[in-house]
């Protein structure tokens, strides 16, 4: 808020706004509840109240942690899908599994919860981008639940453990199924797609 154009009021309704709205809060909505003529500076605010909501302090993930990576972007007839895709960003994601108390004798994914989730932009889906991005958001010790991509090869060595599953696939547009990271991470590109937002790297 120093040095902000933007009167008090208009910042706390929009912390209000930020914090209530269910489905996320995209600039352009911003700008019309708030009656800013700028898209830039409804885009700005959001930017802040957004890095503001991230803990510098924050714990990495641990215990069992699916990892996985995703394109996205708008849909282009042709090209190349999937890893190496030129027309999308690529995003790095890990999403920390919880147990649900159950009184099934054995354990299934489908008896754990979403914790917690960090995701970034990478510049591709090579080892060295995927390892950084493993080392720094997930504590050493934990399981990391993952397919065979040579990208995580050599991942254990850093003190992690390996459970590899094999990638399934789906028949529409051919995409990569990972149980529970990849089924996240499309809820939210569908809510970035329907509001027509720019990405930006997402690392809370």
């Amino acid at each position: 808020m120093q040095d902000s154009k933007l009167q008090a009021r208009m910042w706390l309704t929009a912390m209000w706004l930020f914090a209530t709205q269910k489905d996320g809060m995209s600039a352009k909505s911003l700008q019309a509840n708030l009656g800013i003529n700028s898209y830039r500076s409804a885009w700005l605010l959001l930017q802040k109240l957004r890095v503001a909501m991230i803990r510098e302090d924050r714990e990495p993930l641990s215990g069992l942690v699916e990892v996985d990576e995703d394109y996205i972007g708008g849909i282009d007839e042709g090209g190349k899908r999937g890893r190496g895709s030129e027309n999308k960003q690529i995003v790095a994601i890990a999403v920390q599994l919880e147990k649900i108390d159950t009184k099934k004798p054995h354990d299934s994914l489908r008896d754990y919860r979403l914790a917690k989730i960090r995701a970034k932009c990478i510049k591709n889906a090579s080892k060295d981008e995927l390892h950084a991005f493993i080392t720094e958001n997930v504590a050493k010790g934990s399981t990391l639940y993952r397919d065979d991509w040579s990208g995580y090869s050599g991942i254990d060595q850093l003190g992690y453990k390996s459970e590899v599953f094999k990638v399934k696939t789906r028949t529409i547009k051919g995409a990569k199924m990972v149980p529970v990271a990849h089924r996240k991470w499309s809820q939210r590109v569908a809510l970035f797609l329907m509001r027509a937002q720019a990405m930006v790297p997402i690392t809370n």
